[in-house]
């Protein structure tokens, strides 16, 4: 990913205020950005260069499996708490893709130079197609929810599940086909996703949400909220009242 694009799109997530619904995205993208910025002071350093490469490697995984997961806690609890089954849908679609990319990742033959970057490349496309999965489960999930097209979260789902979906595409062709010819233009197709998708986030985190429609299942969590509070007040007013 670009430093001018990444230094943009985390620039409109502080300026817009949106860090604070998105923190780990916003961290993602200002972690890329540094990234970009130290990785070539020390080209010329190999073992210094290597070290920070790999530790950000790791990082950077922990950090889209937790923005994965920052999405999921917004379409599956709206106003801050489980929607009905929501819970157990979760986990049962998330056990399933993690069983699925584990197991594809196991039966891939990467072609790396030696044993140890094939496991690397089985790794990247672990991470990568855990990733794809769960953000398709999420994306589709959340029409159930009322969630718009607009949605800051609907738009940060579509444009991670495109981005993902490209990577996981490049990271397959090279983990088989090794470093031919073609390596450089999978690589090319993969940055130019990236910058697809930085652009979409500058777009949708800049504009304002729309008015979320409020389903039914919405409705009696407000409900339920309502009479909850109506409960505690009475209770501080009346200390002796007892809930019906």
């Amino acid at each position: 990913m670009g430093f001018a694009a990444l230094s943009v799109l985390f620039g409109v997530m502080l300026v817009r205020r949106r860090a604070k619904d998105f923190p780990f995205f916003t961290a993602l993208v200002g972690f890329d950005a540094l990234q970009s910025v130290v990785l070539p002071l020390f080209s010329t350093k190999l073992r210094i260069y290597y070290g920070l490469y790999w530790a950000g490697q790791i990082v950077d995984l922990l950090l889209q499996l937790a923005v994965v997961v920052e999405i999921a806690r917004h379409v599956f609890k709206p106003f801050g708490r489980w929607a009905a089954g929501a819970r157990r849908f979760w986990i049962a679609a998330s056990s399933l893709c993690l069983v699925l990319a584990l197991g594809l990742a196991f039966l891939a033959q990467p072609q790396g130079t030696n044993s140890g970057w094939s496991w690397v490349l089985r790794g990247d496309l672990f991470a990568i197609m855990l990733t794809c999965m769960v953000s398709v489960v999420v994306l589709i999930t959340a029409r159930r929810y009322g969630l718009s097209w607009r949605n800051h979260v609907m738009g940060l789902a579509q444009g991670w599940t495109f981005w993902a979906f490209i990577t996981f595409a490049v990271e397959t062709c090279q983990s088989y086909w090794g470093y031919s010819s073609i390596y450089f233009l999978l690589f090319l197709i993969s940055a130019f996703a990236g910058v697809l998708a930085q652009g979409y986030w500058m777009i949708v985190f800049w504009r304002n949400e729309p008015v979320r429609e409020i389903t039914p299942e919405m409705h009696q969590i407000l409900v339920e909220r309502q009479r909850e509070l109506d409960y505690y007040v009475a209770k501080l007013v009346h200390p002796h009242t007892r809930r019906s």
